[in-house]
């Protein structure tokens, strides 16, 4: 990990390179470009990320009762490996929304009715989770 000291309005990094001089391990960056701690949120900001699509919302819930990972999910409804992790993640942030094939499959994945992810009622989405998994121990 490179060594930071602030001087003045640079930042100097010192990189961990032994065949370098002593010059070329050590690179000003001015400060208004260094990493500036976070502001906490505003009320505002808080109930925007509580507000997240239906969609989003249940497709977090159905994952969480389940007991599966984001990437364990996403791998499992056929995504890549590489990407699985974090499109799950942009679906349940709801940054993107899957199409309707992919919905089928993350339904299959879950063991749930897609019309779970639709319920804008949580007792009626209660009860579509029951149901279904009513079905698939009467199946079994």
């Amino acid at each position: 990990m490179p060594k930071t000291a602030t001087k003045g309005s640079k930042r100097t990094v010192k990189r961990v390179a032994p065949e370098a001089t002593e010059r070329q391990r050590t690179r000003k960056i001015p400060a208004k470009k260094a990493a500036k701690p976070r502001k906490p949120l505003t009320r505002a900001q808080r109930a925007a990320r509580k507000k997240r699509p239906l969609f989003a919302r249940r497709l977090r819930e159905a994952r969480l009762r389940v007991g599966l990972t984001q990437e364990k999910l996403g791998i499992k409804a056929g995504l890549d490996e590489a990407v699985a992790s974090s499109r799950m993640n942009h679906y349940e942030q709801g940054v993107h929304e899957p199409d309707f094939t992919m919905i089928l499959r993350l339904a299959k994945s879950l063991g749930i009715s897609a019309a779970f992810f639709f319920c804008e009622d949580d007792a009626l989405a209660e009860m579509v989770w029951d149901v279904t998994a009513a079905s698939q121990t009467a199946g079994k």
